[in-house]
Order: C-alpha cells, then sequence, then structure tokens
C-alpha cells in the first residue's frame, strides 16, 4: 500500500469521530449560517435522527441548498428520496425513460418538490476535508459505518 494512501486511512477513525461529534443543524439554516461553511467536505444528512445520506463537496453550504432548491441533476438526493415515493405510490413512470422524462411527469414533479421541501426539513452535520482524495474515501467509510439507506455508490 502507497504511503499516501495509508496517511488517508490512518485519519478516517479521526475524522469519523469529528463528523459525529459535529453539530447537527437544520439543512436550511446551514445555508445561511456561520456555523456551517462554504469549504470542502463531508456531510451526513439526518432526518429523527437517522442518517439517512452521506456526501462529499467542495463547497458544503451551496451542495446542502442545492440538495432541496435545485432541479432534479442537481438535487439527487431529493430525487431519490420522489422515486421511493413514487414505487411506494405505485405511480406508472413507464413512458419516462431518464431524469428529463420524469421531470416533464406532471405527478412526479409534484413528489419531486415535496422531497426537496423534506431534505429542507431535515438536519445535516459535517466535517472539513479540503482533500478531494480523502473525501472520496471517507465518504464510503461512513456510509459503511452508518449503513446509509440512499447511498448506493453505482456507476453512472
Amino acid at each position: 500500500m502507497s504511503t499516501a494512501f495509508q496517511e488517508r486511512v490512518n485519519q478516517l477513525n479521526d475524522l469519523y469521530d469529528q463528523l459525529m461529534n459535529s453539530t447537527l443543524i437544520s439543512a436550511t439554516d446551514a445555508t445561511s449560517s456561520k456555523l456551517f461553511p462554504s469549504k470542502g467536505g463531508v456531510y451526513l444528512l439526518y432526518e429523527e435522527e437517522k442518517p439517512l445520506y452521506v456526501g462529499r463537496t467542495d463547497n458544503l453550504k451551496r451542495r446542502v441548498r442545492i440538495h432541496r432548491t435545485s432541479d432534479m441533476g442537481g438535487a439527487t438526493f431529493a430525487f431519490k428520496l420522489a422515486k421511493e415515493v413514487a414505487v411506494l405510490a405505485n405511480l406508472d413512470l413507464s413512458d419516462a425513460k431518464n431524469k428529463k422524462e420524469m421531470a416533464q411527469h406532471t405527478e412526479f414533479k409534484k413528489l419531486f418538490i415535496g422531497s426537496k421541501e423534506r431534505v429542507g426539513r431535515m438536519c445535516v452535520k459535517h466535517v472539513l476535508i479540503e482533500d478531494a482524495i480523502t473525501q472520496a474515501i471517507f465518504e464510503p467509510y461512513v456510509h459503511l459505518q452508518l449503513n446509509t439507506p440512499y447511498n448506493d455508490f453505482g456507476n453512472h
């Protein structure tokens, strides 16, 4: 194993402790609070004290705002939530082959808007990590530690 990789792996437990001990703040407040920086790091979205989704970014404040305000391309977590609700509601999306076509579906649009509002009611924790490689290693580490149900790490 390379020294550079080993050094990053050695940081994982400390970073995890920092993340878990960080202040839990509402996702809405995070986009305007000084407690939530515009720097790189890993964030963890919670609903009712249950960790649901871990992500990484070069700008924490902007990324959390995008999750609750952007279109289907940017608000990936809200999109996953909306798809889950659509399945539970037996919404027929068989004519929609991709996100762009789903965005045109009237009922799915409503679900997506509701999912973005849901994300806005969630809370978030974060840890600052400027190094993109460390972020990329730490994100699945957190997922594996907490079994966040909305991370799949599939290829696109």
